[in-house]
């Protein structure tokens, strides 16, 4: 069964352009997850991301298109939900706020991880390949926006991307990635 088989199911049932957007945004999340450093609030530890602004449209349209399909066995709603829980509260008992807002991340990506898997159950090994394809598509072209801003930085034109160290010691001018992510990239070696 691929993706555009249980999307023609669910038009039988009523419910396709629903469904469909559910698996695209789903898709586009995957996607934009690759960029995870891109912009900042004023607040030092409220940063929104482009996959986080698609899951806060993803989330209430997956629940109306799935409603409790999306939910996985019971003992894993318990097992997350607890961890979730112990994790929030160890956050707040300590008093910082970026623990706090570590402790929301882990239950965003939580959430997002039995979308994922209930969107893989749906559609199979289709749907894995198509999720697989949406976070390669994104580290393509996480990719290629770098080699872009090196090229403008080369060329003397200074961009976002790239940091320009004028006359460091022994290379002369070095031009660094600036990264579009926090850690090192999972897409580059």
């Amino acid at each position: 069964m691929t993706p555009d088989d249980d999307r023609a199911r669910a038009a039988s049932d009523g419910a396709p352009a629903i469904a469909a957007l559910a698996d695209r945004l789903l898709l586009a999340c995957v996607g934009l997850s690759t960029f995870t450093a891109l912009s900042y609030w004023p607040h030092p530890y409220a940063k929104v991301q482009p996959a986080e602004i698609v899951f806060v449209v993803l989330l209430p349209v997956a629940a109306l298109a799935f409603g409790r399909n999306l939910a996985p066995a019971r003992r894993w709603i318990t097992v997350l939900g607890a961890y979730n829980a112990a994790n929030f509260v160890s956050a707040i008992a300590s008093g910082a706020p970026s623990s706090v807002v570590e402790s929301l991340g882990r239950g965003y990506l939580i959430v997002l991880a039995l979308l994922v898997a209930a969107y893989v159950r749906r559609t199979g090994a289709a749907g894995a390949r198509a999720v697989a394809t949406a976070w390669l598509a994104g580290g393509v072209a996480e990719a290629l926006l770098s080699l872009a801003g090196y090229s403008l930085a080369l060329a003397g034109h200074e961009n976002t991307t790239v940091k320009v160290f004028p006359n460091y010691p022994y290379f002369g001018t070095v031009f660094r990635d600036r990264k579009s992510t926090r850690l090192n990239s999972s897409h580059r070696t």
